[in-house]
């Protein structure tokens, strides 16, 4: 008996179904009778848009005239229904309430709180179908042996992932003694890059906007983080005891830290030009303020601002 082979595939920016045979003049004439079949050189076959290929259709059509094959056709939708499950599955995998409420009533910071609903999401789609509460000290060595082994996680991941399990296992189920021995991994220890002298005040040179210039001279010669530059407040500068005050800082702790003279002239620069420019944007956009009197009174405060 003659055999037709079904199978799928995108065509054209479109899901077909294919219809594959060797040549033959009444499986042919047969499949032209079927609406919407087409012919596609490129594919050397007979296709079907899948929406309106009907497979029973098919088998009634080819019945006792050709054996259809469709086991491919089969294998790749079970495929697919499996993989739409388990997305579906996993994407309504949420961290409880209570978790995520802790950790804000805890104020965390907003990345600390990113991190851990994220590593606690990964660990329950580990264990999808069974209930965190009846899991035990086991399987959270096994989880984590597959993110090392399997994921190749790095040693800081390894660590953000014990941390949210130690978090929702010891603050939010109360289970202390569940995690006693999960050890974490040792720090890996590295010598830091440092940066020479003359490659920052090479990169000082190169940089031509005055703003940026400020923030590489804080970074560099303060000992800033870039967070702690975005938060810098003209008040926390003290240009007289030449010391910046960085508050709520990582762990929610406040320091001082030195401002050198270089780095203090170039801030210095930097606010006197912004004030300049600010106020000028004032008068341009606020007719009222065109006045002489008040454009004078302006101008001399800009100057005095920072003398």
């Amino acid at each position: 008996m003659k055999k037709i082979y079904l199978n799928q595939t995108d065509y054209k920016g479109e899901v077909v179904i294919l219809i594959k045979f060797p040549f033959n003049r009444q499986l042919i004439d047969h499949i032209k009778t079927i609406k919407n079949a087409k012919w596609s050189q490129s594919l050397r076959a007979w296709y079907l848009r899948k929406e309106t290929f009907d497979l029973h259709q098919m088998l009634k059509l080819f019945k006792g005239i050709a054996y259809i094959d469709y086991s491919e056709l089969k294998a790749k939708h079970s495929t697919l229904v499996k993989e739409k499950r388990t997305q579906k599955t996993e994407d309504s995998v949420q961290v409880p309430k209570k978790f995520t409420e802790h950790l804000r009533l805890k104020r965390y910071s907003k990345n600390t709180i990113v991190t851990y609903i994220s590593e606690l999401k990964k660990f329950q789609r580990f264990y999808i179908d069974t209930d965190l509460e009846s899991l035990n000290e086991e399987d959270v060595k096994r989880y984590l042996m597959f993110l090392i082994q399997k994921k190749k996680v790095a040693v800081s991941t390894q660590n953000q992932a014990i941390s949210a399990i130690k978090y929702y296992y010891e603050k939010i189920l109360k289970k202390p003694r569940l995690l006693i021995a999960i050890e974490r991994p040792r720090k890996v220890k590295k010598l830091p890059q440092i940066i020479s002298e003359t490659d920052v005040l090479n990169l000082l040179k190169q940089t031509n906007n005055l703003k940026h210039k400020a923030i590489i001279a804080l970074l560099y010669s303060s000992g800033l983080r870039i967070s702690e530059v975005i938060e810098l407040k003209q008040k926390d500068l003290n240009f007289e005891s030449l010391s910046i005050h960085v508050k709520q800082a990582k762990g929610f702790k406040d320091r001082i830290t030195i401002l050198a003279n270089s780095t203090a002239a170039v801030v210095h620069m930097y606010i006197k030009n912004y004030i300049l420019v600010l106020n000028f944007k004032r008068l341009r956009f606020f007719p009222l303020l065109k006045t002489e009197l008040t454009r004078d009174y302006i101008l001399s405060q800009t100057k005095n601002a920072w003398n």
